[in-house]
């Protein structure tokens, strides 16, 4: 189907303009009338020279105002629908983190589990996935959870604090000045982001003792863990991957990754179904760092290759990585 704008001046001139129904303009046509001779007076076929279509629609320029407005308001629906696809339900998360929490044994009974709050999409989909499945789970475990706050001026806390009580989730904010601690240790380095890193989590683990508990989930999902397999042979020559449960020496504590079996775009169309209270990251560095060069790396690998994405993640499972060997119960080695 092809829009036939008519427009004419106040001379025997005329111009045509063949556009898709996306409002892409396809062909511009401009001429002059014959002597005496109305532009409605017109067969289609001489507007256009050749018989190139064989309907029109004959638009006054208010009609052509409302076929403006309406082909906007339908490219908005349109891009609000392909926004929120596709969309992760919240029984299909509960299943695929009950999946990983039983593959990898991740909790036992009066575990108390706390969950790093960034105020991402995957650590606030992750604290809705434990949160649920809190009330359903063969063992009984506590929950809490966590936000460090680096010290960036504009971090607003409050829709996190709102979320948390709304699923009766006890929530606990760390001060900290770790964003410019990291900007002053890394003065003479491209990027602060290992140093935020690793100061970040030892705040994390340390508050997290502090208040009882011997778990800390992290919000590591499927596109992460192949992308870190892939910073590891780009830049360190090796293949590995952080494991789904890692015990961390001499504190006590377990790291355990429940959103293992769950991808970005299911994390993301949750996100928006869900509609969860995401918090614009403050960091300067953010999106400007080699993972980010590796996801869209990733994302590229799969567009030319559909289902790369769970090949990858298949040999990482089955690689023999020390650590996911490690982490692997008895009857799945066998």
């Amino acid at each position: 189907m092809f829009i036939i704008i008519f427009l004419s001046t106040m001379s025997n001139s005329y111009s045509i303009v063949l556009m898709s129904p996306n409002f892409f303009i396809l062909r511009q046509i401009r001429g002059n009338l014959p002597p005496r001779t109305s532009i409605h007076q017109l067969p289609l076929q001489y507007l256009l020279h050749k018989n190139l279509i064989s309907y029109s629609y004959n638009i006054t320029l208010f009609r052509i105002c409302i076929i403006i407005i309406l082909i906007c308001v339908r490219n908005f629906v349109f891009l609000q629908i392909c926004s929120i696809i596709p969309t992760m339900k919240l029984q299909k998360l509960y299943s695929k983190v009950r999946q990983a929490l039983d593959d990898y044994n991740m909790i036992t009974e009066n575990d108390k589990i706390a969950i790093g709050v960034s105020g991402g999409k995957d650590s606030l989909t992750l604290l809705y996935a434990l949160s649920g499945i809190r009330s359903f789970y063969p063992v009984p475990f506590e929950l809490v959870a966590i936000a460090v706050d680096l010290g960036y001026e504009d971090f607003d806390l409050e829709p996190m604090k709102a979320l948390c009580d709304e699923l009766s989730v006890e929530f606990y904010v760390v001060k900290t000045d770790i964003g410019r601690i990291s900007l002053e240790k890394s003065k003479n380095q491209a990027s602060p982001c290992s140093w935020c890193a690793k100061l970040r989590k030892g705040a994390l683990n340390d508050f997290a003792l502090s208040v009882g508990c011997n778990k800390i989930a992290y919000a590591h999902h499927m596109d992460d863990i192949i992308e870190t397999m892939f910073l590891s042979l780009l830049y360190e020559g090796q293949f590995y991957s952080f494991a789904p449960v890692t015990q961390l020496d001499g504190s006590g504590l377990t790291i355990i990754r429940p959103l293992m079996y769950v991808g970005e775009s299911d994390v993301k169309g949750f996100k928006n179904k869900y509609n969860l209270p995401v918090c614009k990251n403050p960091c300067p560095y953010d999106g400007h760092t080699r993972r980010e060069y590796v996801k869209q790396l990733v994302r590229q690998l799969n567009m030319e290759n559909p289902g790369v994405k769970k090949r990858l993640f298949s040999a990482i499972q089955n690689g023999n990585i020390d650590d996911w060997v490690k982490c692997t119960k008895p009857s799945d080695a066998s």
